[in-house]
């Protein structure tokens, strides 16, 4: 089972906002490639937030490819920013700011449960199957099954 470092590539930003990324460029590829990584950051402690137990791996196909839609919409949302802020104008483009736009919308319906990740489990399910099955044995318990203190000791010589 794959685990993801990042739920989009630099690639996806690049197919998505028609525009190719260097060393030479502002951002520069590896600044596109760091933003994937925060976004995935981001991603995650929303989705676990929210029970998932996260990062979602690529074998969950629905959810992944729901993941990686939004990741490439903030992503492109940083970078176009990114490109922006580097500008003779200093403002803000419409696109950076619609790409902004989009990428909150898209947070608040996972936050919301308003978009679901169907196949990707729960949290609970990893931990469920473990729960449902109490312990056995006997741990700090006296002969009549009393628990006991939970006291520690150790002599130390020299």
């Amino acid at each position: 089972m794959a685990v993801p470092t990042s739920y989009c590539a630099y690639t996806d930003v690049q197919s998505k906002l028609q525009r190719t990324y260097t060393t030479a460029t502002v951002p520069t590829q590896a600044e596109v490639t760091a933003f994937c990584v925060t976004i995935f950051n981001r991603l995650n402690g929303l989705l676990d937030a929210r029970g998932y137990a996260v990062p979602i791996n690529t074998s969950y196909t629905a959810a992944s490819s729901i993941l990686k839609e939004v990741a490439t919409i903030g992503t492109a949302a940083l970078a176009e920013e990114a490109a922006n802020a580097i500008s003779q104008t200093g403002s803000v483009s419409p696109l950076a700011i619609s790409l902004r736009e989009q990428w909150e919308t898209e947070l608040k319906h996972l936050a919301k449960g308003e978009t679901s990740l169907v196949d990707a489990p729960d949290a609970s399910a990893i931990i469920n199957p473990i729960a449902g099955n109490p312990p056995t044995g006997q741990f700090n318990e006296d002969d009549d099954g009393d628990e006991r203190d939970s006291t520690f000791t150790r002599v130390m010589e020299f």
